[in-house]
This record gives structure tokens, sequence and C-alpha cells, in this order.
């Protein structure tokens, strides 16, 4: 064990998790400074929406080994950068009815702010980001073909040592977090356009287990566990948003149960092993004719703060009193959670 991450052989086994929530991704930024300065470690970054943005960021400097700099870094970037200024006004966007703005200020910052560290001292660094491809893609349903909106993009180690390569990660984040409307889609090779990875799952549990290898998650999302009950009607914007945010938390909800109810499948198991009711190779079959042969139990840790945030998903653009506030809260549920 090092610090908060679980290592094997010195090396982390812990996945990050990093939901979005437009400018309410400030709030990851003050979580993110206080887990590292906590000692955890990770060897995956998965994140959707805002979130891909930090993640993008936070594995290149793992990638480099500037988690330290990162850590102090982040934050300051959200309050200093995170204004008005991220916008570019796309006109075609506007006449073609696909959104206000492009993302490739937020592209272009990101690669500012790395470019001196890398390739850097070239540590082991994973990235997924999920995007939501207006077309659809390739998927399948009990062997048959079946279209999905949820594409996963992988990125590790080398994509982060050339610019050339980078490009590809930043624009990758660019895509996950172009809000719909707000946002012109991004096409991406292999791929139609697209947009924000939360609109099909914002905060990708399952992409951070996949593959095996990972003991411990730490998911941070700017949401609450327990959101207050809403008394005024909605109607309108605010319906809408009301509407995002209920799906947003409804399938984080179902995953972490999802999650929950394996793990407490497994440890029954274990407990009947350690009692000799189970032998090893009755364990192996009973697992196997559950579908979780190569399951194990995950801890998962939540960084989350006690109350909703101040202010819709945009406010923060427009205040950096607003952003700073996030930071903090971000930095204070880390408190509590680690």
């Amino acid at each position: 064990m090092r610090g908060g991450g679980v290592t094997v052989g010195g090396v982390s086994q812990t996945a990050l998790v990093l939901a979005g929530a437009v400018a309410k991704g400030a709030f990851e930024a003050g979580a993110l400074e206080v887990a590292h300065r906590k000692g955890w470690r990770f060897a995956r970054v998965v994140a959707a929406s805002s979130g891909a943005i930090n993640g993008a960021y936070w594995a290149a400097a793992v990638r480099a080994g500037r988690e330290d700099e990162a850590a102090r870094k982040l934050p300051a970037i959200w309050l200093s950068r995170a204004d008005l200024r991220i916008f570019h006004i796309s006109l075609s966007g506007l006449l073609g009815e696909q959104g206000l703005s492009t993302g490739k200020n937020i592209a272009a910052l990101l690669e500012e702010e790395v470019e001196s560290w890398l390739p850097g001292l070239r540590h082991p660094a994973g990235l997924r980001l999920i995007v939501t491809p207006l077309g659809g893609a390739e998927g399948d349903i009990g062997g048959a073909p079946a279209t999905t909106f949820k594409r996963v993009l992988s990125f590790d180690d080398q994509a982060f040592d050339t610019r050339e390569r980078r490009a590809a990660v930043f624009r990758a984040a660019e895509a996950s977090a172009a809000f719909p409307g707000v946002f012109v889609p991004v096409d991406l090779p292999g791929s139609n356009a697209c947009v924000d990875g939360g609109t099909v799952n914002n905060t990708p549990i399952k992409e951070a287990i996949a593959g095996g290898k990972i003991d411990r998650v730490l998911i941070v999302t700017p949401y609450p566990l327990i959101s207050a009950m809403p008394r005024a009607r909605f109607n309108g914007l605010g319906l809408v948003g009301r509407l995002a945010d209920i799906l947003i938390n409804e399938r984080l909800y179902r995953d972490l149960r999802e999650a929950e109810s394996v793990n407490e499948t497994l440890r029954a198991l274990e407990a009947l092993h350690r009692r000799r009711t189970l032998t090893q190779v009755q364990l192996k079959k009973v697992k196997r004719a559950i579908g979780q042969e190569a399951a194990r139990r995950i801890e998962i840790v939540q960084v989350r703060p006690r109350k909703e945030l101040p202010g819709n998903p945009f406010s923060g653009f427009f205040s950096r009193k607003l952003r700073d506030e996030y930071v903090q809260a971000g930095r204070a549920a880390a408190e509590r959670a680690l």
C-alpha cells in the first residue's frame, strides 16, 4: 500500500473515475489536489464530459511523472482560465444549428499546459474517455449486431509522448466534453460526429475495472450522494436541466448498486470457502455458473459534496468566485472521504 492507492510491486492498482458537470469540473481539481497529497496514485484514469478535460491533463502528468505539479496547477487553471475565453464562437455551428462554440480552445489549453512536461519520465499511463457518436457505433447483444451510442477511446503510454499523438488525446477530450447545443459536435477518426460522453455514461465505473488488475476505484463527482428534494416546479430549460441531472445520477446509482451487489456475492462465496463449505474447485465452479469467474472484490471510494453545488452547470464560467467555491468544495470532500 502506498498512501491511498493499492499497489502491487510498487505499481498502483487503483483507477480514477472523473465525472462530468461542465464548469463544476473545478470540484475535481480541488479533490485531486488533496488525493495526491494523501498519496493516491492511479494505474488508470477514466472520464467523461468535463471530467475528460481533467482526466487527460492528469494522465499526461502521470506519464511525465509530474503529478506534484499537476496537483498544484489544476485548481489554478480552473480559477484563472475556465471562463468565457474557453469558448470559440463558431459561425458555421450557429448557422447550422449545431452549437455556439467549438472546443478548440480546450484542446489548445491542454497542450499548452502539458507540452513542456513530456515525454518526461515515461511512466505507465492509461486513459479511457467516453464519447457519444451521434450516428451510433457497432455493438452486439447476445452475439447479434446492435447499435450502441457509447464509444470508449483508449490512450496509453506513448500516446502522450509527441505533440501529434497528444492532439488525438486532447481532441477526444474535446469531444467528450462537447455539451450538446453549446459545443459543436467533434469528428473523430473511425466514427462520425461525437458529443458529450456524459450523455450516455457520465461516471463510467465499469470502464475503470474492465480488464482486471484494478482493486480499488476512486470516484470523483460534483453530485452529492443525496439530492435535495426540489420544491419548485420545473419547466422550459429548468426541466431539461433537471432531466439531465436525473439521468446522470440514476446511471451512477445503478452502477454503484451493481458493484455493491457483486462485492457482496463474492464476499459471501469467499466466506463459504474460508469455512470449508466450498472447496477451491467448487468455488470456481460457482463463480463460473453465475458469470463471475474473473470478478474480484473492488473497493469503491467516493468523493462527493455533502450538498448540491450552487449554480447551474454553466454558472461557473461567469464567476471566478463560484469556481473557487467549487475547488474548495472538492478539497473539503476529499479531506472527508480520504
